[in-house]
């Protein structure tokens, strides 16, 4: 199925974005919708066309609803612009925990091991995570493996992460995607996980704490 997407510029710009499995085509179409099916636009650059702010709209050619969401394609270069950017393994994973630290969520939440760029932009919670390659984990504690792909990015706010892009959990034999990471009522101890068809589950906050740390817990509470 041919989805086009695109950002809500002046009237007389359209950009559209079409998805086509793995591949992304870039276009400008002048003018607004007039059709159910507007016509092949030409290819253009979309650096040049597209500087997206807050709203990105996708367009099912089936439908004509206009819906609003925030494309992963388009919004890291958009949020860059006054941004905390970090750069290097061992910077990238340390602020990575500070910030899940900062919006009190558990600070082996996202335990990517390369990363190469973390970028949190603060007036919009943006949050953004690049690592060399994708990769999975497992949480030992509750026999469940998460996917995560090079690129991981959110909107963060306290005790929560929304609009997840780049997160997989795997699901018997299915990967299903995740888009919230909550913590409703921190005297719960659970941290809940949420799919786009509104389905959930909850799991102790202490299952997502770095490896060691708990360990390292328990050793200091007997000692006391």
């Amino acid at each position: 199925m041919l989805i086009s997407t695109g950002c809500l510029l002046p009237p007389t710009t359209y950009i559209s974005l079409s998805l086509n499995d793995r591949q992304v085509i870039i276009t400008k179409m002048e003018g607004q919708f007039r059709n159910r099916t507007p016509r092949p636009p030409p290819i253009n650059s979309f650096s040049q066309h597209c500087p997206l702010r807050k709203t990105v709209g996708i367009r099912i050619e089936s439908r004509e609803t206009l819906i609003p969401i925030m494309s992963t394609v388009l919004s890291i270069d958009t949020q860059r612009e006054g941004a905390e950017i970090y750069h290097g393994e061992e910077m990238c994973t340390k602020k990575s925990m500070e910030l899940l630290e900062l919006v009190h969520l558990p600070r082996g939440l996202l335990p990517l091991p390369e990363l190469e760029e973390v970028g949190y932009n603060r007036e919009t919670g943006f949050v953004w995570l690049k690592q060399k390659k994708g990769t999975n984990h497992t949480f030992k504690k509750i026999g469940r493996q998460v996917s995560y792909a090079p690129e991981v990015t959110a909107f963060v706010e306290d005790r929560r992460m929304k609009k997840i892009t780049g997160v997989k959990s795997k699901e018997l034999l299915i990967w299903v995607t995740l888009t919230d990471m909550y913590i409703d009522d921190p005297a719960s101890g659970k941290i809940t996980f949420k799919t786009p068809t509104g389905l959930f589950r909850s799991f102790p906050v202490s299952a997502f704490e770095p490896e060691g740390e708990n360990e390292k817990k328990g050793k200091e509470e007997r000692k006391n």
